[in-house]
């Protein structure tokens, strides 16, 4: 049987293909959720370094046990010399990764290795969520951080329930 998500239906049992027909409509409204579903958003602050101008990331929605790429577009205001990436993200509520990165050392494979000009930057990085994390809400931040005055360049917020193999909605 097919779940009709709270609905009540008669004790008649539906024809299969009605049932397919069904089972198809809730995919479809599942995948055009998802698709126009904001998972990302910018917490970047005006008195901040940085403007974001593009956050794009692949695959849209992200899927389990394949990589994930998130390209970000910045325009600094000011210089960026040494700096960290301070990221903390919740899964389910619990803190599972909480970690500062330099942030010259994660761009010393890009085109852009530190120091960073003022002006517009580009840059990307890949991970994997990994097969085995079972379904839940994912919430948090990568904030990147000048080194020499701790002042925050900006701010990527993260906000989307990671669902069995299909992705994610908001």
């Amino acid at each position: 049987a097919v779940a009709t998500a709270g609905l009540k239906r008669s004790q008649a049992p539906l024809s299969p293909p009605i049932e397919a027909a069904l089972a198809s409509m809730r995919v479809l409204s599942f995948a055009a959720a998802v698709a126009t579903a904001e998972i990302w958003s910018d917490c970047t602050a005006p008195e901040d370094i940085a403007t974001i101008t593009k956050v794009a990331i692949t695959p849209d929605p992200p899927t389990r046990g394949t990589p994930l790429t998130i390209e970000l577009d910045l325009n600094l205001k000011e210089p960026l010399e040494s700096g960290s990436i301070n990221v903390d993200i919740k899964y389910d509520g619990i803190v599972p990764l909480k970690e500062t990165l330099d942030l010259c050392k994660e761009l010393a494979q890009t085109t852009n290795p530190c120091p960073l000009a003022a002006g517009p930057v580009s840059f990307s990085f890949s991970a994997t969520i990994p097969k085995v994390v079972p379904e839940g809400k994912v919430k948090g931040t990568a904030k990147v951080v000048r080194a020499a005055d701790s002042k925050e360049a900006a701010c990527v917020g993260l906000d989307f329930s990671l669902k069995g193999d299909e992705g994610v909605v908001v």
